[in-house]
């Protein structure tokens, strides 16, 4: 009955789309770096609020005590579920991370036109700017696995790569 009708095409992406990953090396951020920048950051800024209630009644201690759980339990989920999400892998070809707003980015090595370091929150990145986009990707500085990126990015990225050039004079 039904062996007359042609094929279904698979819904996925083409195959020349899908990338080989076979060669990829993945790291992770470092969970405490960040969990400590985050924490600090938020009771920082926390207590600049809560300030005036501290000062004027006795209940403010006990309300900003809440307050700096609440802000640890939030800052430990952030930092696990960003661990988890965020990785920044690098390839032959590529590295790949996240810009600001959290989307994804890829860049060719030969496509990496500048490097320049930020501390933002506390918190060490890389800013890599590509000679044909806008985006900007913001390599995190605290991985887990710091000597291991630094050996990936010069085992893969050509010798003039900016990317390469700044690990190998910044980095031990």
């Amino acid at each position: 009955m039904h062996e007359n009708l042609p094929p279904i095409p698979y819904p996925g992406p083409s195959p020349k789309r899908v990338k080989d990953k076979s060669d990829e090396v993945v790291f992770k951020w470092s969970f405490w770096k960040f969990f400590i920048a985050t924490f600090v950051y938020w009771i920082v800024t926390a207590s600049i609020g809560l300030f005036p209630i501290l000062i004027t009644d006795r209940q403010g201690v006990n309300a900003c005590i809440t307050v700096a759980i609440v802000i640890g339990a939030v800052a430990a989920l952030v930092a696990v579920i960003g661990k988890e999400v965020h990785k920044v892998a690098v390839s032959p070809s590529y590295v790949s991370g996240y810009g600001f707003w959290g989307s994804s980015i890829n860049l060719r090595w030969q496509k990496i036109k500048t490097v320049r370091p930020i501390n933002f929150a506390g918190l060490r990145y890389l800013r890599l700017y590509s000679s044909r986009s806008k985006r900007v990707l913001w390599l995190p500085l605290f991985l887990q696995d710091k000597k291991g990126f630094k050996n990936a990015v010069t085992q893969f990225a050509p010798p003039e790569n900016p990317l390469r050039r700044y690990l190998e004079a910044n980095t031990k």
